[in-house]
């Protein structure tokens, strides 16, 4: 059985020119950086309400919302 995984945060200043999926990783440790990337390219993760690509570079006070089905 699927579980549903709902999760929202801001992202801090301190990591201001990095790659979302690096800044990601360190936002959410439960999950690997290779399935945050799988969700970055399949919309499941959205920052300010827009799909971005996980190489983008983050500035610091964007939205990021995780919404997926986890199949653990």
């Amino acid at each position: 059985m699927d579980k549903q995984i709902e999760l929202n945060a801001e992202i801090d200043e301190e990591h201001a020119r990095q790659r979302l999926d690096k800044t990601l990783a360190i936002m959410f440790p439960d999950f690997s950086r290779s399935q945050l990337q799988a969700w970055i390219e399949d919309g499941s993760i959205t920052v300010n309400g827009n799909i971005w690509r996980p190489r983008e570079k983050v500035k610091g006070g964007e939205i990021v919302l995780l919404r997926t089905a986890d199949s653990k």
